[in-house]
């Protein structure tokens, strides 16, 4: 399951605690310009931003699992795989287009952009044609799983 790691965490923290001291502090000394405040304030909004996006993550992993342990199995078929650049607790994102195959359902092509394991990223052009498990929300057939 994917998890906000201790660099998340501390960035949260002082971004929330750096922000409220800095907020009360400068409210406390009477600044007539409010800088620290307008920091304070910029700092804590970060936080919680942060904070959103961790707990989105979470949910999203949580899900995934409970695909993975729940839902449909198959195969997908790599067509073909494209980094896009951009990486996310250093997991490289990549653009992918499989052909997904679930018993008592039609085969079909599939184009996403999905995490993939930094070990997959290395030789991303070179695994088409390469047969994965799949798994699939039984509630929604356009979320898949795809176990690298």
């Amino acid at each position: 399951m994917l998890q906000v790691n201790r660099t998340g965490i501390f960035l949260i923290a002082v971004f929330l605690i750096g922000g409220i001291i800095l907020f009360v502090v400068d409210r406390l000394a009477g600044d007539p310009f409010a800088v620290g405040q307008l920091t304070g304030g910029i700092w804590i909004v970060v936080a919680l931003i942060l904070l959103a996006v961790a707990i989105r993550q979470r949910f999203q992993a949580r899900h995934d699992d409970r695909v993975v342990g729940g839902g449909l199995k198959g195969t997908a078929k790599i067509l073909s795989a494209e980094l896009t650049g951009r990486k996310v607790n250093d997991q490289p994102q990549a653009r992918v287009e499989f052909e997904l195959r679930v018993p008592g359902t039609e085969t079909r092509r599939v184009s996403k952009t999905m995490l993939i394991p930094s070990y997959a990223a290395a030789h991303v052009a070179s695994k088409e044609g390469l047969e994965l498990p799949a798994h699939v929300d039984p509630k929604d057939h356009s979320r898949v799983v795809i176990a690298w």
